[in-house]
């Protein structure tokens, strides 16, 4: 096979050919995303209204043969190391550097029909946290002061992005922040961050918001008017603008996610 047409496949940094060294990748497959449109009634008028289509899944399959073709023995060990191989987690292919998709397994592969030389084993997965590729590296910028300002520019071609940030006082205690973009705004009042600490707004694996002072929740101190995310547009810059108490140095990124 022509090296350019070969993919290789990895879950939490380890490829399958390390984890199987006789498997051969023989096809891998990105379904059609599934999606969900959510609309409501429109009393007394005709039609419905749209109110939402989200993406709700991503199904990729990873099509693999093995080499050996009359030890029995051999190839049953390596289903099932391709088995343990296939773990919920991060999935890379050599196709998209640079990319990731955060999935649990749905099917791993089994041996199957013992003499079928010929069989095609599978694993497939499934990403519904995050239902799209995104990058593995964040965009950032950074800024420092009491007040201050940044310009972003996230890859991507999903139409939005969370925002997250890590706003770190110089030499005195923070007790107040704001955080602005694209007319959205975020406010926290009643803070105790101590200098040289680290106040972040993050979302994990699962896309859940955590915010924290120094490791320890601080959602209590967001405001009730602020705003529950902060959205930026990849491809294009968005001015972040922020005000704090005191002198900090603030860094504010996104994670690209692709169609």
């Amino acid at each position: 096979m022509d090296k350019h047409r070969r993919i290789s496949a990895y879950i939490n940094g380890q490829a399958l050919t390390d984890a199987a060294p006789l498997a051969i990748i023989r096809q891998v497959t990105e379904s059609p995303a599934e999606s969900e449109l959510v609309t409501a009634e429109r009393p007394g008028r005709e039609g419905i209204a749209f109110v939402i289509h989200k993406r709700t899944r991503m199904n990729v399959s990873i099509d693999f043969v093995v080499r050996s073709i009359f030890d029995l023995e051999a190839r049953a060990a390596e289903i099932e190391a391709a088995a343990a191989w296939a773990q919920n987690g991060i999935l890379e292919l050599s196709n998209k550097p640079g990319r990731q998709l955060n999935m649990i397994v749905t099917r791993r592969p089994v041996f199957g029909a013992a003499r079928d030389y010929n069989q095609v084993f599978s694993v497939e997965c499934a990403a519904i946290s995050c239902p799209f590729w995104q990058d593995k590296d964040f965009s950032s910028v950074t800024a420092t002061g009491t007040t201050g300002s940044a310009a972003l520019i996230p890859s991507g071609t999903v139409e939005r992005l969370p925002l997250e940030f890590v706003v770190t006082p110089a030499s005195a205690a923070m007790t107040s922040l704001e955080v602005s973009v694209n007319g959205k705004s975020m406010t926290f009042s009643s803070l105790s961050v101590a200098a040289g600490k680290e106040f972040k707004l993050r979302y994990d694996e699962n896309g859940l918001q955590w915010i924290t002072n120094d490791g320890t929740s601080a959602l209590q101190y967001r405001t009730a008017a602020s705003a529950d995310d902060l959205y930026v547009y990849p491809r294009q810059s968005n001015t972040i603008t922020f005000t704090a108490n005191t002198a900090v140095s603030a860094t504010f990124k996104a994670r690209g996610l692709y169609l």
